[in-house]
């Protein structure tokens, strides 16, 4: 077997990151001064990595980079900076997880910085895209227990009286008030059903005082009032839960064939049915998810991922990535194109068409839904790996 290179890129990215944090010890310092002397370009390379101003003005604006773009096409962009020697290596915490993912990828030559591309066009993109195509079609709605469907934009302020329950519009979505007065013990449960459709999301506040945000094409039916000790409640999609803690009375998620089960806790759950999995991310607390055939406990930055073929199981979660959806924004991970443009056809209302051998094309990023598809393709056709054609609310995507 080959001896792995004293000086392989991954080795020296890791040199880099505990430089920037200042964790390195006498032996590695010995290592990363011999990669310096190695070559003038490595010095020159490092004070970029450690320039503080640069990567405050452009954190911010890193928008898509490409996991098959060269390094060279980084030092290129970079380099154009024209920056004065650097003298301070420290960086607040705030910019920490984005100097520390970005140094590494750019050692490994793997990231396509976009500083500054409104100048650029493309010729794939057709010119109708420089005004985007409206995001939905569709209203939140909410389906009551009789049958009846509201207009939650149409909802009145005095809002929607339901037995012991009333249900409101507020700043941060809809809110259930309970008259425990009027609470009948025994009394049958009433199920509502809020739906989100294809590019919008909506938060609401269950009458027990959970807080819940659906995500694009997502549906939650719960109680009205919840009764005796059952809180359960219905997702398809997607939904981050800030569960209130009520002692003795656990709070119950059914998606698919899986349940998750928990006291008080924030958790977010992705069961799209044409995604054929369900993936349960635990971000506080702890939570047990189960099926008929297997149940496990996750801890905090765990997710249990569940598919129809497979037994339960665990696996470390990014959670920037998983909640960058609630915060407004697209986050791919080293993701598939074919993957990326599922969310993007959920949150734009839009269908995809593959075309050639693209599906398995990789990217990184991050970039806000806001920003409009015209703007999201553009800059994914920048990394020159991939192409759009967007005919109505069709996107085409090729080689």
């Amino acid at each position: 077997m080959a001896q792995k290179p004293k000086f392989d890129p991954l080795a020296i990215s890791k040199l880099v990151i505990k430089l920037i944090n200042g964790d390195l010890n006498d032996t590695e310092q010995e290592l990363l001064d011999e990669w310096l002397a190695l070559d003038p370009k490595n010095g020159v390379l490092l004070e970029k990595l450690l320039d503080r101003d640069l990567w405050e003005r452009e954190i911010p604006n890193m928008k898509v980079f490409s996991t098959e773009i060269a390094l060279q096409t980084v030092l290129n962009r970079i380099n154009d900076e024209g920056k004065s020697p650097v003298t301070k290596h420290w960086f607040p915490k705030r910019l920490w997880r984005g100097i520390a993912a970005a140094a590494i990828l750019i050692l490994l030559g793997s990231i396509f910085f976009f500083f500054d591309t409104r100048d650029q066009r493309s010729e794939n993109l057709r010119a109708d895209l420089s005004t985007d195509v409206v995001q939905q079609n569709g209203e939140v709605m909410l389906t009551l227990s009789d049958g009846r469907q509201v207009n939650i934009a149409s909802l009145e302020k005095k809002g929607l009286k339901q037995g012991a329950a009333t249900v409101s519009k507020k700043a941060n979505g809809l809110n259930y008030q309970v008259d425990a007065a009027n609470v009948t013990a025994g009394a049958s449960t009433a199920y509502n059903t809020l739906t989100v459709p294809l590019g919008k999301q909506y938060q609401l506040t269950l009458p027990d005082g959970t807080e819940v945000w659906l995500n694009s094409k997502s549906s939650l039916t719960y109680p009205v009032v919840f009764n005796g000790n059952d809180r359960t409640v219905e997702l398809s999609g997607e939904g981050y839960f800030e569960v209130a803690r009520l002692v003795n009375k656990p709070f119950k998620v059914r998606s698919g064939n899986q349940e998750v089960q928990v006291l008080g806790t924030h958790f977010n759950i992705e069961a799209y049915p044409e995604d054929q999995k369900t993936v349960t991310t635990l971000v506080e607390g702890s939570v047990k998810v189960g099926t008929k055939a297997s149940s496990i406990k996750i801890m905090p930055g765990q997710m249990a991922i569940n598919l129809p073929s497979e037994k339960l199981r665990s696996a470390p979660a990014n959670i920037t990535d998983v909640l960058a959806w609630k915060n407004g924004l697209f986050s791919f991970n080293d993701d598939r194109i074919e993957d990326i443009m599922r969310k993007v056809a959920r949150s734009y209302n839009m269908e995809v068409e593959f075309q050639g051998d693209v599906k398995d094309k990789r990217f990184w990023g991050v970039f806000p839904i806001s920003k409009g598809l015209s703007s999201l393709l553009k800059n994914l056709e920048q990394t020159n790996t991939i192409h759009f054609k967007v005919i109505g609310r069709r996107i085409i995507v090729m080689p």
